[in-house]
């Protein structure tokens, strides 16, 4: 690697476009020099100037044939034979309308089809056609009237055959569609929550009044920029073919729903039976995690927010669903700031019995603080208290527990698992992983650790599983097998110290020698070994301190044993 600079490298790639007579010099190193500014130093250091210009010149090639409005994307395998330079990897260029999340979105693509991103360059232009400045820095033409264009250029896992191509370009039309129709109707669908609360508000409804007004509140928060919206659609409960349906409004897509993606009305007979039970149950809000992860902005699983609809008489007849990802600062906030989430927590502070302000209520506040904020939307006070009261319970113990809970709709179940944190790495959380889709018949679609000062560390898993709830896991089982997955040869060796020597002599020995014994006399020997050496030590003649102790290894055969 050579010590030139990023300043010199790009120097050196105007250069080479003087050299290879690309005509209008001054606008093809302004073009350059925007092209490559926030690019990695040491990512152009490791690249032919060559490849750099050409790389550069091809997406501003496509950039003067794009039409606003219009997504163009060119993947393939460069090579000098037919485009001049090359490239080790496959090369992805993206032009599109400079719009909010979309190289997080475009990676997110890539790596959702399992492929390793080498390099990311993405400059903002400006699309100066119009007065035949073509696409150039839009800092130095503040005055021109054109649009702001995004150009995306990404260097991915090599791609060998033309299908593997392909695919990636279709998987990234799809996600720019996505974007595009996430960014247009954003503010309706903002509209939308507004407006719902609007006519909630004071309206006759089947809910206790608290629980209204905290709605209406709710459906605000989010559209002070708590939430992005990314999809919206109404339904409405109606007879299709002798069956009860849920069915689409028409016309009332926005975001990602704006077109049905299959049948517009699905029977409720179709729906798990724990959804079936959902649809006709007064409760305001339907709050939960949707089964498949969104393709714009981040890729966590879509947040599910319905507010039901309901008749004079005040029978559901339908849905207002929005799809969508809390903000950043939902994930901030205190718990007491969140509406909703502020009303459950409130319930369960006092129904702890706690002293306020005491040592055991802000233990239990700290609880809560920590607690998986989306998952907080959709417990009850009960099941909360459950929980909470349980991990309180622990008592910085060193011991494994599992809190588990199925699901509104019973798609999947969310496990909280705690262990020691001496215990906590990746081949144990691979193992926490099988025991869990073994016991609730899934698979585990998501989780996340947390590991802090705490002698304890919190797993937290997401299970997608058949069982809805109606046949029941012994957590109790589960937390044993979890127990002897973690076990480890120290816990063997203060179990075995004990039963030898006796609870009171047995825990004294364990202190002496508990941390004497080195990772090679671990491999070699059991801990019923160790607690015989431990008894021999203790043994030793005190004036002499030295002692024997012959052994042979188990076995039918030794060298002495004759036939």
């Amino acid at each position: 690697m050579s010590d030139r600079n990023d300043n010199d490298v790009v120097d050196d790639i105007v250069q080479h476009s003087r050299l290879a007579s690309t005509g209008d010099d001054d606008r093809v190193e302004s073009y350059l020099r925007s092209y490559f500014r926030h690019v990695d130093p040491a990512d152009l250091d490791e690249r032919r100037v060559e490849d750099l210009f050409g790389a550069a010149a091809d997406h501003g090639r496509l950039a003067l044939a794009w039409t606003p409005g219009t997504d163009t994307i060119v993947v393939r395998n460069p090579s000098v034979e037919t485009d001049g330079w090359e490239n080790q990897h496959t090369v992805v260029m993206l032009v599109v309308d400079d719009l909010p999340f979309l190289v997080d979105s475009v990676t997110m693509e890539i790596t959702r089809q399992g492929h390793g991103i080498h390099l990311v360059v993405h400059p903002i232009m400006l699309d100066g056609r119009r007065a035949d400045l073509g696409i150039t820095d839009p800092g130095t033409h503040p005055d021109v009237d054109g649009g702001l264009v995004s150009l995306i250029y990404l260097e991915i896992d090599k791609q060998s055959g033309e299908h593997e191509l392909e695919a990636v370009e279709a998987g990234l039309h799809r996600v720019l569609c996505d974007v595009r129709a996430a960014v247009e109707d954003w503010q309706p669908m903002r509209d939308q929550a507004l407006r719902i609360a609007d006519e909630i508000q004071g309206s006759d409804l089947p809910v206790a009044p608290a629980d209204l007004a905290e709605g209406v509140e709710f459906l605000r928060w989010l559209a002070d920029n708590h939430f992005t919206f990314l999809g919206y659609r109404e339904y409405r409960l109606a007879d299709v073919d002798g069956e009860e349906s849920l069915c689409h409004v028409e016309g009332s897509g926005l975001g990602i729903l704006r077109s049905p993606n299959g049948p517009t009305s699905r029977p409720l007979s179709d729906l798990p039976e724990a959804a079936q039970r959902q649809v006709h149950d007064p409760r305001l809000f339907n709050l939960t995690s949707a089964d498949s992860r969104a393709t714009v902005h981040r890729a966590a699983f879509l947040e599910y927010v319905g507010i039901k609809i309901f008749d004079a008489g005040g029978a559901v007849i339908g849905e207002h669903r929005f799809l969508g990802l809390y903000s950043s600062q939902v994930f901030i906030r205190s718990v007491t700031e969140i509406p909703i989430i502020r009303r459950l927590v409130a319930e369960v502070r006092d129904r702890s019995g706690y002293p306020v302000n005491g040592h055991d209520e802000k233990r239990l506040l700290a609880i809560l603080e920590s607690y998986p904020r989306t998952e907080l939307f959709q417990l009850t006070t009960d099941e909360l208290f459950d929980t909470a009261m349980g991990i309180a319970r622990l008592q910085e113990r060193h011991r494994v527990r599992v809190f588990s809970r199925y699901e509104r709709f019973g798609r999947f179940v969310s496990c909280l698992v705690f262990l020691p944190r001496e215990r906590y790495n990746t081949d144990t959380r691979h193992g926490i992983q099988e025991l869990l889709t073994e016991a609730f018949g899934g698979e585990v679609i998501d989780w996340d650790a947390r590991v802090t000062e705490s002698v304890l560390a919190r797993l937290y898993f997401t299970v997608a599983c058949v069982n809805d709830g109606t046949e029941q896991v012994d957590t109790r089982d589960l937390e044993a097998r979890i127990a002897t997955l973690i076990r480890m040869w120290d816990d063997d060796l203060a179990s075995e110290i004990v039963d030898a020597f006796g609870e009171g002599l047995g825990i004294d020995r364990l202190h002496r020698y508990g941390r004497a014994f080195p990772q090679a006399y671990k491999v070699a020997f059991d801990p019923r070994a160790a607690v015989a050496d431990i008894d021999n030590m203790e043994s030793l003649d005190t004036k002499l301190g030295i002692g024997l102790s012959v052994y042979r290894e188990p076995g039918l055969f030794s060298s002495s044993f004759k036939m």
